[in-house]
């Protein structure tokens, strides 16, 4: 991730890809505005 000092695996690359790649088939652009519901679980707090 630029600038944040994280590395990714190759396996996350891919799963930002995916998400990327289902925005833009809906639509959404560079800059547009996201909401993401997500279950109130601890796998989704961490």
């Amino acid at each position: 991730m630029a600038g944040s000092g994280k590395i990714m695996t190759h396996g996350e690359l891919m799963i930002s890809n995916q998400g990327a790649q289902l925005f833009r088939s809906l639509g959404i652009k560079p800059g547009d505005s996201v909401a993401i519901m997500l279950r109130i679980i601890i796998y989704s707090l961490q």
